[in-house]
């Protein structure tokens, strides 16, 4: 999903025009990337802390793990600051939306189709909150860091001011600008 939001964004910079389709849908996507990879690593490492590294079951390869779990929120960081400010829109928080409700249908349809969970930690959350409540309960945390999410980009597009990178005419030198407006 993000390689395909990362390419979508270069063709929208690319573009002349920023009012095109393209340019909407790399927003969208740009948003929707922001607040899933950062859902992600929140519920991941607060799972882990709270679960005793049980969000995934057994101890995969480390760079793997890091690549799933916090490359790709250093990346929407990374884009949030350096490309032109993101919409934050209800169009993109739809998007969201239903990308997320996929994604549990997605969960939902493995459990029936194997008789547990992709994630062991739902399995061993219904030793104590029986099915569907495990499932009910968990996801009911992850809408609220999505919606939480969407609020703290939506607090921040106004506040960043992209960061700038690249040489001034007649200078021989490279260099970053930027920053952040505070209220």
């Amino acid at each position: 999903m993000q390689t395909i939001q990362l390419m979508s964004a270069m063709m929208a910079d690319l573009r002349k025009g920023k009012d095109s389709p393209l340019c909407r849908l790399a927003d969208d996507l740009s948003c929707l990337v922001f607040v899933t990879a950062n859902t992600v690593t929140i519920m991941y490492y607060g799972l882990e802390a709270l679960t005793h590294n049980l969000a995934e079951g057994p101890a995969g390869v480390s760079w793997v793990n890091f690549a799933v779990h916090s490359a790709n929120s250093i990346v929407v960081w990374i884009d949030l600051m350096l490309c032109h400010p993101r919409s934050f829109s209800p169009r993109a928080q739809r998007w969201t939306v239903l990308f997320v409700a996929m994604y549990s249908a997605w969960i939902m349809r493995i459990k029936v189709v194997r008789g547990s969970f992709p994630y062991p930690f739902l399995d061993e959350l219904a030793k104590t909150v029986p099915f569907p409540g495990n499932f009910l309960l968990v996801a009911s945390g992850g809408v609220c860091i999505i919606f939480g999410m969407f609020r703290l980009g939506r607090f921040l597009k106004g506040r960043i001011i992209t960061v700038w990178v690249g040489k001034e005419e007649g200078c021989d030198r490279m260099e970053v600008r930027g920053e952040i407006k505070v209220d």
